[in-house]
């Protein structure tokens, strides 16, 4: 009777303990976004683009390929490498599940279908170490804060231009944990409400298509 108690305890405290340690990572990812989302459009302002809102449907299609890229993006293929010096050899983390870039994502997505999307990309962070260990030892908002001004204002690659881009009037950001690191996505889209709009139902919004990338302009014409 002692064992079967003394079993029983332990396994009420393991899962407590499991349980700490999932809303303690749901804790800081959370305040991680809450502050780099501030910081983006503090950064935004500085630099004379407009703020950004949050859309949290556009923060579900990137916290999806946030978890996608824990699940399977190799990490091992950057060891030794500098972060910008990525080539053939090496599988972009904006390619993601079936080969999707970031527009095909949020043109597939359900939670977007409602909306008018003219265009949309997205910047990626992946970091060497796990999110609670930078957290406890420099603080979200000081994360946050690198992220912006350093890893992505100073990336020689288009990243700050993205965050910067005047285009874009919503953003959603998603993170997802391992045991090594954390995997940061945040998406940009230019959202248009023209759902009332034939034209753009039909053409897109510039009636035409992006001549680099070959996709729609307007992914959506429901509602």
């Amino acid at each position: 009777m002692v064992r079967r108690k003394s079993t029983a305890v332990t396994i009420i405290a393991l899962v407590i303990l499991a349980s700490i340690c999932f809303f303690s990572q749901k804790n800081e990812s959370g305040e991680l976004e809450d502050c780099l989302f501030r910081e983006i459009n503090d950064y935004r302002n500085q630099h004379g683009s407009m703020e950004l809102q949050y859309d949290q449907n556009l923060a579900i299609v990137a916290q999806e390929h946030a978890q996608w890229l824990a699940n399977n993006y190799n990490v091992a293929q950057l060891c030794g490498k500098d972060e910008y010096s990525i080539n053939a050899d090496i599988t972009s983390p904006h390619i993601g599940a079936n080969g999707s870039y970031p527009w095909d994502r949020v043109s597939r997505s359900e939670k977007m279908q409602n909306k008018c999307i003219n265009v949309s990309n997205e910047n990626i962070f992946i970091s060497n170490s796990p999110l609670p260990t930078i957290v406890k030892e420099y603080g979200a908002e000081y994360l946050a804060n690198k992220l912006v001004t350093q890893n992505f204002g100073k990336s020689p690659i288009g990243h700050n231009e993205n965050q910067l881009n005047p285009l874009w009037d919503i953003c959603g950001i998603g993170i997802s944990q391992t045991k090594e690191r954390y995997y940061l996505v945040v998406m940009f889209s230019d959202y248009c409400d023209c759902q009332n709009c034939t034209a753009c139902k039909i053409y897109g919004k510039h009636h035409g298509k992006n001549t680099s990338s070959g996709y729609e302009y307007c992914y959506s014409s429901s509602n």
